[in-house]
């Protein structure tokens, strides 16, 4: 009965230009309302649906298509004050009181029948769930070490989100970073990964302790260019194909081993370079002004 976000690459501005329409459009339906609630969990985009609703069913047997969206909404979901007292009015008039309070007290999570991709807020909600292809975590600070993520496909994190899964065992095949602000992979083999995206401007943590007794590879191909801080520490770099950073970044190179050929860090504010073997190295190019540890 309640619906999973399976998709957040939506904005909340943009979500609401298209409720907008809708509404200008007569086209406010049920099949409308639930797929938008699949986008978002963003209490402005609900605040919107549910005032949509409320503005063309007056009755119940207006309402009675609209239930489940009724109820979807207070399983667990971001919601304003506003917007949660115009739900308890349409799920009195639509003569869904009994399960909207079950929803609201004791939340399902979305979708515990979603198979494709279910939502949790804690690190014991991420625990608690089987396999599934998507799994969404809508909390701001996530902690999982020494956890085995290897029955979710794809990870996906809310905005603005400080991650780690250090030292976390097999790791799902993708991890989405794009929206987080930090996220820390020390200590993770990350060389089964078909996918590793990060933020602009994020730090991205991903060294390596000298007390690590697993499999800590890179991915050949580790795109850290839109990251501001990149921390490398211990890592082997001799599977990495591409290293390229951005302009005025951080980047802790200390104790890195099999260092390319070619490196350049003339576009980062400060490198450490510390305990690092750089015979190897034809051609190293600094930026003027940079901050420089050997």
């Amino acid at each position: 009965m309640f619906v999973a976000i399976n998709n957040t690459d939506k904005s909340a501005i943009y979500l609401d230009g298209v409720i907008k329409n809708a509404r200008n459009n007569g086209e406010i339906t049920p099949e409308f309302v639930m797929e938008i609630l699949s986008l978002t969990n963003h209490r402005s985009n609900i605040k919107k649906l549910v005032n949509s609703i409320k503005d063309v069913c007056t009755t119940k047997e207006q309402l009675e298509p609209y239930s489940e969206f009724i109820l979807s909404c207070v399983d667990g979901r971001e919601m304003s004050g506003d917007a949660m007292d115009m739900l308890n009015g349409l799920a009195d008039i639509c003569g869904v009181r009994e399960e909207f309070d079950l929803a609201n007290n004791k939340p399902k999570l979305y979708g515990e029948k979603d198979c494709e991709g279910i939502t949790v807020f804690s690190d014991e909600g991420i625990k608690q769930k089987g396999a599934c292809k998507v799994i969404y975590v809508n909390n701001v600070h996530i902690h999982l070490p020494f956890h085995d993520l290897s029955r979710f496909q794809m990870m996906k994190f809310r905005d603005g989100s400080d991650v780690s899964l250090s030292e976390s065992r097999d790791l799902p095949k993708a991890i989405d970073a794009s929206r987080c602000d930090v996220i820390r992979l020390n200590d993770c083999d990350l060389t089964k990964l078909d996918m590793l995206k990060f933020k602009e401007g994020s730090t991205v943590a991903l060294g390596v302790s000298t007390a690590s007794d697993k499999p800590t590879g890179l991915p050949k191909f580790l795109d850290v260019s839109m990251c501001k801080s990149v921390y490398l520490s211990g890592r082997d770099l001799g599977d990495v194909k591409c290293l390229k950073f951005k302009e005025g970044s951080i980047a802790d190179l200390s104790k890195t081993t099999n260092l390319p050929r070619d490196l350049d860090v003339s576009m980062c504010s400060s490198v450490d370079l510390g305990g690092c073997d750089l015979s190897s190295i034809e051609n190293l190019k600094f930026g003027e002004g940079t901050e420089i540890d050997l």
